[in-house]
């Protein structure tokens, strides 16, 4: 993948110039309001909220903020130090090359020369005698210390760094010998080490990988996989002490996991670089699916860590390490920022953290980004250049013209996609409409996410693909239907103007529930999965039969004129002989319905496949000749069996699932708690099962109104629906079943003051006659 240019859009020598943004970063907020940056002949700038005066530039769908400081990078002759400055970091510190080990500095030739301010680091320290590594100082005799030392001061390094090997019993003499000299000290510990580092005073640590108790003496990063792999968890590990500067780099295992997957291929790189990291030592050999599986256990046990060293006062620095194997300058930079956000820091921290301030007043110096408002918006940062960088009173704007010809189709996720999770390491996404099932590279999950709206292609950047490689992807993805391109027919150009899932209207989760309703039942029940019709509590304290009255009945056109949700109850008690009717003619079972095998059966409301699942709990509070307390219906043999006597509990429920959501202070007198016994339905309808469920409980509450309106009681029905039933007195059952619907049952109060004002449509005549 070739990488973005920064283009110099407008220079210092013609400042002061003006450009306006759409919002501004402060250190304790993000102003959105349209705001004038001035930028003056010495680099410095003023900024201010936004008169009218015409700008240079616009940014209007952007707010600028302090720039990046990847604090963690090693230079490179074959990385172009501009990338980083294309993606918003314009200051590096170098902890460890050519560079430190004496070459010449990379400088800008002139002001349209983006390069980023470099902190030197120094030489690297690491074992005594021949160095093993082509970056590291030579020395043989703790008195050859000072002199790489005062040799650093003397290049104007402001930083010198402890490698790995470098003697523990040394680490004390070393740091008060650098601090004398002004200069700081970090520290990339030997595996088990850093404790002893930190009370030698050392500034900051590297690498998080790193932070493991001491052990067996091992080192190196297979070493770190499996000692981090090995981490049980709430196994406690000794930890930093509050103030510790850490500096993470997540990103180098997550990249080097992914590209031992591939098997060392770095798609996209340059061949120079790839043949370089080829050569380092974890690359050297293919990973062995063991060493695969023990990294991304360590990622996630590392990952896992970045809250526990967070909650224990750790200071967070942040760097990429840029260019270990399969890195890019800048952009592994927000790389590394996103996995601190996934591990549970706070997003806007971690840009303040990682920025060169952590907001901008009213007038400064420090270099600025110009990004898209967006970037604040989602879970997660693009990872994609700013609109622009300021950088010593420069205006350099990212320009894409450089990368290959963009296509212009446009392509959008297919609406109807699930993720699932998958045996291994991949995930598996579904089609929920067409139930086509993929196996996908988890990498590719962010790219899905960036298309739920249209998208060219010059609108993606997947890490480790080409432009053409992206291309060749999406076409593929589209055959297969996981993506689709768009056509404009709908107005607003988003396409997919038939398509019942267009406009991001239902999510992924809504569409499959959608799809299932019509997958159709099994082809076959099997005799062990049925379950029986009947439902019992043996536990029960007692058991109410319960007669069948004969109260009077109204026509059923009149019932259905009437039927309507009354929420205000009379504090008056429901007769015995009103509940047992209105029982018996709502949910009472007639009969059997075809072999006893099926324990299929008929009541008056429809189910699916006669399944009836529906099991009604009555809460009791003011029944005549009923004790108050919680009830399970018996629609076998219309009675009710009791299973607690009232208590808190149950006024608690009633209160929480009917009156609030009725949004009225006086209860009714019973309420129902509609809970499904799922595996009824299960047993038939397989993956229909949830939908068939929903069905019935609507056909259910309907005859329940319509029933409690024939009887001149009060009905009311809640979706405050719980996901895990908590009522105690559902014993042994809760695990089994779904609650769906409530339903309250009372006397209708005097004054009906919670229904809205009902204002009937004109007269038409009655069925059957002309309206005239």
């Amino acid at each position: 993948m070739e990488p973005p240019r920064a283009a110099h859009r407008l220079c210092r020598r013609n400042a002061p110039y003006r450009i306006e943004v759409g919002g501004v970063l402060t250190p304790t907020e993000l102003r959105r309001a349209p705001h004038t940056l001035t930028v003056l002949p010495d680099a410095s700038w003023t900024l201010a909220p936004s008169t009218g005066e015409p700008p240079s530039a616009r940014f209007p769908d952007a707010f600028v903020a302090p720039a990046l400081r990847d604090a963690h990078v090693h230079l490179h002759p074959f990385v172009d130090v501009a990338d980083y400055v294309a993606y918003g970091v314009v200051e590096v510190r170098d902890l460890g090359s050519q560079v430190g080990a004496g070459q010449p500095l990379p400088t800008p030739r002139d002001c349209a020369d983006p390069v980023p301010e470099i902190v030197l680091g120094g030489p690297l320290l690491d074992q005594p005698g021949r160095p093993r590594l082509p970056i590291a100082s030579e020395w043989n005799d703790p008195d050859d210390v000072p002199a790489l030392l005062d040799a650093a001061v003397a290049r104007g390094a402001r930083w010198v760094k402890l490698y790995t090997r470098f003697p523990p019993a040394l680490f004390r003499t070393t740091v008060e010998q650098a601090h004398a000299r002004g200069l700081r000290v970090a520290i990339h510990p030997r595996l088990g080490e850093w404790a002893e580092a930190v009370r030698a005073g050392v500034d900051e640590l590297e690498h998080l990988a790193c932070l493991v108790p001491p052990g067996e003496g091992a080192d190196g990063t297979h070493a770190a996989h499996r000692r981090w792999s090995e981490r049980e968890p709430g196994e406690t590990w000794p930890l930093p002490p509050p103030g510790t500067a850490l500096c993470p780099t997540l990103v180098v295992h997550h990249r080097l996991v992914e590209e031992a997957e591939r098997g060392w291929a770095f798609p996209g790189h340059d061949p120079a670089m790839v043949r370089y990291w080829r050569e380092v030592p974890v690359v050297a050999t293919p990973w062995t699916e063991e060493e695969i599986a023990r990294c991304h256990r360590a990622v996630a046990a590392m990952t896992a860590a970045v809250g526990e060293l967070d909650r224990a006062g750790v200071r967070w620095v942040i760097g990429s390490d840029t260019p270990n194997p399969g890195l890019r300058a800048g952009l592994s930079m927000w790389e590394e920022m996103n996995l601190l956000v996934a591990a549970g820091l706070d997003r806007m921290e971690v840009y303040r953290t990682a920025a060169v301030a952590r907001g901008l007043g009213e007038a400064g110096s420090e270099p600025l980004a110009v990004l898209p408002l967006s970037t604040v918006d989602g879970p997660s940062f693009p990872v994609r250049p700013p609109e622009a960088v300021l950088l010593r009173g420069c205006l350099f704007v990212a320009n894409h013209e450089s990368e290959v010809a963009m296509s212009t189709t446009r392509y959008r996720r297919n609406p109807w996609l699930l993720v699932e999770w998958d045996e291994g390491e991949r995930v598996v996404v579904v089609d929920s409409r067409s139930q086509r099932r993929f196996r996908i590279d988890p990498a590719l999950l962010a790219m899905l996410n960036q298309i739920s709206r249209p998208a060219s292609l010059g609108d993606l950047d997947v890490p480790g693909y080409t432009r053409d490689q992206l291309a060749d992807l999406l076409r593929k993805m589209a055959d297969a239907g996981v993506v689709r391109p768009v056509t404009t027919g709908n107005g607003d150009g988003d396409g997919d103007g038939d398509d019942p899932a267009r406009r991001n209207e239902w999510t992924p989760s809504e569409l499959a529930v959608h799809a299932q309703a019509s997958r159709g039942g099994k082809p076959k029940m099997r005799a062990r999965d049925i379950p029986p019709a009947r439902l019992n509590h043996p536990e029960a304290i007692r058991t109410v039969r319960l007669p069948v009255p004969a109260l009077p009945s109204r026509p059923l056109a009149e019932v259905l004129r009437a039927r309507r949700s009354i929420r205000d109850f009379d504090t008056a008690p429901l007769t015995f002989d009103q509940l047992a009717s209105f029982l018996h003619r709502a949910a009472r079972v007639r009969g059997w319905l075809g072999p006893d095998l099926w324990q299929t059966t008929r009541r008056p409301s429809a189910s699916g496949g006669g399944r009836h699942s529906l099991e009604l709990y009555l809460v009791v509070r003011n029944v005549d000749g009923l004790e108050p307390g919680a009830y399970h219906y018996d629609p076998f043999d219309h009675a009710l069996e009791q299973l607690q006597p009232w208590t808190s509990e149950l006024d608690g429920l009633q209160r929480r699932l009917l009156c609030e959501a009725m949004l009225v202070e006086t209860p009714p007198a019973v309420s129902f708690y509609l809970a499904s016994y799922f595996r009824r339905v299960q047993c038939k309808y397989g993956a229909m099962t949830l939908s068939i469920i929903y069905r019935d409980t609507g056909c259910l509450l309907q005859t329940l109104y319509l029933v409690a309106t024939d009887l001149g009681l009060a009905p009311c029905a809640t979706a405050a629906i719980e996901t895990d039933p908590s009522p105690s007195f559902l014993g042994e059952h809760r695990e089994d079943f779904l609650h769906t619907a409530n339903f309250a049952l009372g006397v209708p109060a005097a004054v009906d003051t919670s229904t809205p004002e009902f204002r009937p449509l004109a007269d038409r005549g009655t069925e059957g006659e002309a309206s005239g």
